[in-house]
């Protein structure tokens, strides 16, 4: 049996639907997420769209493929988010699976309602920290890393931003590199 392997247009291919579909998957089960969140579940994406190439029907949509490999490691990844979020917070968590979807039903009401507030604050103090950070860096790189996290293209930041590729690249990994640094100190 002949390996398949996967190409450069490929890879780009994968990056593209897959940041698409785990933010739609993400917003769909309302999951309270940031970039670094999206990172990971691609990165879980190309790591098993390339273990299990081998097995890929090409009488299939490769976008189709990539796309539900995508959401359903977007919903691994929420469901080990929210258990490790309700098992920190104190509380109880049942989960309900259907069809692959976990539906979460807190068991001390009071404690969620207040663990969602406490932690809803810490998130909003937290997305205007990265704000200001990024509003700092000026106007042409804080679009780009706006671009960036929104899941868009090179081609269609380039396009928009009116830059060499290398150069945006550039950009958007220096910068990325800084906002990382300033936010965690």
């Amino acid at each position: 049996m002949e390996r398949k392997n996967l190409t450069s247009s490929d890879l780009q291919h994968i990056n593209v639907v897959a940041r698409k579909a785990i933010i739609d998957t993400f917003k769909y089960y309302n999951f309270m997420f940031e970039a670094y969140d999206v990172d990971s579940v691609v990165s879980d994406t190309l790591f098993k769209v390339a273990k299990s190439m081998d097995k890929y029907d090409a009488s299939r949509s490769k976008s189709a493929w990539f796309k539900t490999i995508a959401e359903r490691c977007a919903c691994s990844y929420i469901d080990s988010e929210y258990s490790w979020r309700y098992h920190h917070s104190g509380m109880v968590v049942k989960a309900d699976t259907k069809d692959e979807v976990v539906e979460f039903e807190l068991a001390d009401r009071e404690g969620s309602e207040r663990y969602q507030a406490d932690f809803q604050i810490i998130v909003n103090e937290k997305m205007e920290s990265v704000e200001r950070v990024i509003d700092s860096f000026g106007e042409k790189a804080a679009l780009a890393l706006r671009l960036y996290a929104e899941g868009y293209t090179y081609e269609e930041m380039q396009e928009r931003l009116d830059m060499g590729y290398l150069a945006l690249k550039t950009l958007i990994s220096r910068y990325r590199k800084e906002l990382r640094e300033r936010v965690a100190a």
